[in-house]
């Protein structure tokens, strides 16, 4: 089954469905490209000597609760990013039946408010998928219904109080068919996003830059970078490697794969091959996010084998051309669904957070690593990560020496937003 959701659905539904939540129809013929771009030389590496697999103590150390639900707060919402700025931390997401934009604050991670109605100024649905402290303070991007199709939104603000969106008077953020962006880094020109765009049945990765969080330009793909035969669709973009790496996901002869682009600064990309196989192979691979850290980037996702389930998965690499997967039997695999959404850097070590239905529950979950190759699962107690519902994790920021991670509740007839976050052992 394809795996390819309207942009009205967002990411946000898309991670739901791994592991089998929920269904997604498919909605896009994979068509041929006439042009593509020749994949760049790499060399074998070799993977880096490890020696233990104890946390360190920073990391090893959190303890890990769970917000309390506040239904006038967090009911009926999902929460799809949280960044560290502003007043602290701010969480964006969705609330009400016409999928309005909300923007929660907090000053401590723990004690959260709904800023008020003339923080933010939308009219119908909007959907944001991430945030980050650039332009003019505050930068967040996603996707929004036009006329006859969707087109990318950018919010800015000063401070985290108040939200503005920025017009898109150049038309690069928009245009015939449908335009998403799903992820932001500070980096190349000053901010780069990526996501897709769909017109005539065809589905391409898209690059947008911007110098300021108010300009935005479309990085042109004349030969065919983020296209080529089959889908294409970016998810995830960091700075590393020889400048920026993006990850996302190739449909194409029926199979699903990880597709990874290489950029010095933001404007030329380079499509990495898959010399070695481990992008792709038998059933289907994803990655949803990418971050510096361990050998040199660790990107997260899952490697599905049809009904027997899908395993949590994560690879490395030194530059952002050769991965290899790590620790392919290890702590991120076992019985049921496991999935990786969201992965981030925090001290010497690295956290990654998505799902696990191994207990018979779609529970959220947490794994930490402290070289991005091993990873120790740390979501043992289900009061927290579990519930009577199901559990989506949707994203997360490292915040003073805590871990923040927002996602969203769902049962069989409403949604609300959650809350989970990790901090130092008092004393």
């Amino acid at each position: 089954m394809r795996r390819i959701i309207a942009p009205s659905l967002t990411l946000l539904v898309l991670l739901a469905a791994c592991g089998g939540g929920v269904a997604i129809t498919s909605t896009v013929a994979p068509t041929t490209a006439t042009t593509t771009t020749a994949p760049p030389t790499t060399t074998t590496t070799a993977p880096p000597t490890t020696t233990t697999t104890t946390l360190p103590a920073a990391l090893d150390e959190l303890v890990w609760s769970r917000v309390p639900h506040d239904a006038a707060l967090l009911g009926d919402a999902s929460m799809s990013t949280v960044v560290a700025g502003g007043p602290g931390l701010l969480a964006f997401g969705s609330g009400g039946g016409d999928s309005d934009l909300v923007v929660w604050a907090s000053a401590d991670g723990i004690a959260w408010t709904m800023l008020g109605m003339g923080a933010v100024d939308s009219e119908g649905p909007v959907w944001l998928h991430d945030a980050v402290v650039g332009g003019p303070g505050l930068v967040a991007v996603g996707a929004k219904p036009a006329t006859e199709d969707f087109d990318v939104i950018v919010w800015t603000s000063t401070d985290g109080d108040s939200w503005v969106e920025v017009p898109d008077e150049t038309g690069a953020r928009s245009g015939s068919g449908d335009q998403a962006a799903f992820s932001l880094a500070v980096g190349g020109p000053g901010l780069v996003a990526v996501g897709y765009e769909e017109y005539e049945d065809e589905m391409d990765g898209a690059v947008w830059t911007s110098p300021d969080g108010i300009t935005w330009t479309r990085v042109p793909d004349g030969l065919g970078v983020f296209g080529g035969p089959g889908d294409q669709r970016i998810f995830a973009v960091t700075v590393g490697g020889p400048g920026l790496v993006a990850v996302g996901e190739e449909f194409r002869d029926d199979a699903l794969g990880i597709a990874v682009w290489v950029s010095p600064d933001g404007f030329a990309w380079t499509r990495v091959p898959d010399d070695a196989g481990v992008l792709s192979g038998l059933g289907e691979y994803s990655a949803f996010s990418v971050v510096a850290g361990g050998p040199g980037l660790v990107m997260v996702g899952r490697v599905s084998a049809g009904e027997i389930g899908s395993d949590g998965a994560a690879w490395w690499s030194t530059d952002g051309s050769t991965w290899v997967r790590g620790d392919p039997d290890g702590a991120l695999t076992g019985p049921g669904n496991q999935t990786l959404v969201s992965v981030v850097a925090a001290g010497n070590g690295l956290v990654a957070a998505g799902r696990d239905d191994s207990l018979g529950e779609e529970d959220a979950a947490v794994w930490m690593s402290t070289d991005g190759i091993t990873w120790v699962d740390v979501s043992t107690d289900p009061a927290v990560f579990g519930g009577q519902y199901s559990q989506y994790v949707a994203g997360m920021t490292v915040w003073d020496s805590g871990i923040v991670i927002v996602g969203w509740e769902q049962s069989a007839s409403h949604s609300s937003a959650v809350i989970w976050v990790g901090m130092p052992r008092a004393g």
